[in-house]
């Protein structure tokens, strides 16, 4: 909000006479950051001015929200503050940065301790993609578009985990993108678990191929990275279609390589300008490849995104309808 002359000397005014910078922001829609700003450039209040003037109270209550799975983020966003205002009242108020570990929801702990059924492959494969693995707060996150909500539903039940999903509004700030449920388990087992298994924190440009997974359950693992980070595209002509999938060379390349071996089916491997050298994707295309490859992930799969899953259905009636059309 641009604010005018007199709304600054208003601004001024109220912190002499005591009014906080969260009352403030509230009534002039601005952070208390800027509050802050303000009042310093005009010189009103000291050094004890940058802790924001916000009451322990309200810090232990956004300690709590912390702890029970709200993003830095939309503490912030609640309190007119920035994420790293929030970091910076936890550490000064003696709050751990880290998640309780005295979680009050249940969850499978050892779930990934042995990756032995598809759902687990495919799950791992989700995560892979488009996960998040916070090891030095315990924490794994991962969001996914407002009508894949069912998939993180179906994640928490394979994992018995009773903590509600989160809604993040984000077209509400920005039309152009897309609302967002959100999944946070909060576990050092799980965590750490999944960093073993090469799910490292920061992964994007160093994660590899996971260890130890079994060949037989490779369809859903790569299922998984194709529901987070792949995409099945319909031309107008069948001949136009094409799957891809993003991921780090070292995932891609790996995918291409298990997909050749196992199915004969060629992938080529791009890069694109956007990218940094480390990204690369993998694309099939040609009908008799697609549907090879599609048929070969989506056989008797139980866990899958509807919306690219139908995507799959619609190639296959085109394929069909072609097929048939030869046959008249």
């Amino acid at each position: 909000m641009k604010l005018s002359k007199e709304q600054y000397l208003e601004i001024v005014e109220m912190s002499k006479i005591g009014y906080n910078f969260k009352q403030i922001a509230e009534m002039y829609s601005i952070s208390m950051t800027r509050v802050w700003q303000i009042v310093h450039n005009n010189g009103v209040g000291g050094t004890n001015v940058r802790l924001l003037d916000i009451p322990y109270d309200d810090i232990k209550d956004m300690h709590e929200m912390y702890c029970d799975g709200m993003s830095t983020e939309e503490i912030g966003a609640k309190y007119h503050i920035s994420r790293e205002s929030v970091y910076n009242l936890f550490e000064r108020n003696g709050f751990d940065r880290k998640r309780d570990p005295h979680r009050i929801y249940s969850i499978d702990e050892n779930y990934f301790d042995n990756i032995n059924t598809r759902n687990k492959a495919y799950i791992l494969g989700l995560f892979w993609a488009d996960g998040c693995n916070k090891v030095s707060e315990n924490e794994v996150e991962i969001s996914l578009q407002e009508e894949d909500k069912h998939i993180l539903e179906s994640i928490k039940q394979e994992l018995k985990y009773d903590k509600p999903l989160n809604f993040r509004n984000i077209s509400k700030n920005n039309p152009k993108r897309k609302n967002q449920w959100h999944l946070s388990i909060t576990s050092n087992h799980i965590s750490q678990t999944l960093n073993d298994i090469g799910m490292v924190q920061n992964k994007s440009l160093v994660v590899e191929f996971p260890k130890n997974i079994d060949e037989k359950l490779y369809p859903d693992f790569i299922r998984g990275v194709l529901d987070g980070d792949g995409c099945v595209y319909i031309g107008g002509n069948i001949r136009g279609s094409s799957v891809e999938i993003v991921g780090t060379v070292m995932v891609v390349q790996k995918i291409a390589e298990i997909v050749k071996d196992t199915l004969g089916v060629h992938c080529s491997i791009k890069s694109n300008k956007r990218w940094k050298d480390i990204t690369k994707a993998i694309r099939i295309r040609g009908r008799y490849q697609i549907k090879t490859f599609l048929d070969w992930i989506y056989s008797d799969a139980e866990l899958k995104l509807n919306r690219k899953y139908n995507k799959y259905q619609q190639f296959l009636n085109m394929y069909n309808n072609i097929n048939n059309s030869y046959l008249v």
